[in-house]
């Protein structure tokens, strides 16, 4: 069935007049919304108030800036604003959405809320935990008394870790689109040039090959600068004798890349080379350990393992590496003391650094999908020094 809400922002709006939706959900659409239901019913969960703008995409196709998604194991209801009735009635139909669809105006997001909560007929209402404000969540208490609200965490997360195949073409696609950027990159990083300008290239050329944009905004560090793991990019200019950290991405339909190489202007002495090739080793290291079913934590220690054993533990400072998809950090975090495993079909970032104030950054990333019995590497741009 299909509900929609449709007002006159100036004028108060009438019930909604309920349609069946008579296209059926597409088999990709499908599969989702089934792993997700199981998911709840995992977890006890009999209705799931879903805010995440990824999550929502993943289960309908709507790329809005806002919108909500009640689902329960019989139903869903979706919610959106006027401004995206026409968008959201298309890309819903074309993911075959067998569902409700609720678009407030003038009576305000409240009462819509209300009428999704009725639809849905469950009196408890699970929230999710990373997504909902606290603000919002007293909004809701106000709006649905009588109904329980409780928390849920990385529900759909976990569903989303485990790419189809649909998935990962366009992963594979952003990853070719990354490493061609950095082709490009090497020819453009001269003495002089800045740290921006670098940066606003890179997002000018992803554009230039079809890419929906960036990931993220890139990093170009250089010299000290690169000593900071994330630092952003600055009006400074490159100059020799300078280590530079470039990490970007773009996105293909949504799908995330992100991709970190560092590089040398000049000729690199021999501390330069012996901490690179440390680094290199911990990437190297880290993708090996990559597996589906294999414990996150582990792929952590091995890439780890190599940098404590070269003396440098204490300034490898983050993760080794984190899930990528609809957004650039997901579930799960490849890190120490995590508990989770690496899904069949998850790609995950295996990213190493070491960073020395005063001296530099030294950072490898990769894009890793894991398969049974090991890993296949996306990411393919070489990974030796290279001087410029």
């Amino acid at each position: 069935m299909r509900v929609s809400a449709r007002s006159d922002p100036k004028k108060p709006s009438k019930r909604p007049k309920r349609q069946r939706n008579k296209s059926a959900t597409s088999p990709q659409y499908q599969f989702r919304w089934a792993k997700v239901r199981r998911q709840m019913a995992a977890n006890a969960i009999p209705a799931l108030l879903v805010t995440k703008l990824a999550n929502i995409r993943y289960l309908t196709g709507f790329t809005g800036s806002s919108a909500m998604l009640l689902v329960t194991h019989k139903d869903a209801v979706f919610v959106t604003d006027g401004r995206y009735d026409s968008q959201s009635e298309e890309e819903l139909s074309r993911a075959g959405f067998d569902g409700h669809i609720l678009v407030y105006g003038a009576e305000g997001l409240a009462k819509t809320v209300k009428e999704a909560a009725s639809i849905a007929e469950e009196k408890r209402v699970f929230l999710e935990a990373e997504a909902a404000s606290w603000g919002f969540v007293i909004q809701l208490r106000k709006w649905l008394r009588g109904y329980k609200l409780e928390p849920s965490s990385q529900i759909i997360e976990q569903v989303r870790a485990s790419k189809d195949p649909w998935e990962i073409s366009r992963l594979k696609q952003a990853a070719r689109l990354t490493d061609s950027a950095f082709s490009e990159l090497l020819g453009w990083i001269t003495p002089g040039v800045t740290e921006r300008e670098v940066a606003l290239r890179l997002v000018d050329y992803f554009e230039s090959l079809g890419a929906d944009g960036i990931s993220f905004e890139p990093i170009v560090a250089s010299g000290v600068r690169s000593a900071l793991p994330h630092a952003r990019p600055q009006d400074k200019q490159i100059c020799n004798n300078e280590l530079v950290v470039l990490d970007f991405g773009c996105r293909i339909d949504g799908y995330c890349s992100d991709m970190t190489r560092t590089v040398y202007l000049g000729k690199p002495d021999s501390e330069i080379r012996k901490l690179y090739t440390l680094v290199r080793r911990a990437n190297e290291v880290g993708v090996a350990a990559v597996s589906a079913n294999r414990l996150a934590r582990t792929v952590d220690a091995a890439a780890r393992g190599v940098i404590a054993k070269g003396g440098m533990g204490d300034l490898f400072v983050h993760s080794t590496g984190h899930g990528l998809g609809l957004e650039v950090h997901e579930w799960p975090r490849i890190g120490k003391g995590a508990t989770d495993r690496i899904p069949l079909n998850c790609v995950v970032t295996v990213e190493p650094g070491v960073y020395l104030p005063g001296l530099g950054g030294f950072r490898i990333e990769d894009m890793v999908l894991a398969v049974r019995g090991g890993h296949s590497l996306l990411t393919r741009s070489p990974k030796g020094l290279i001087w410029l």
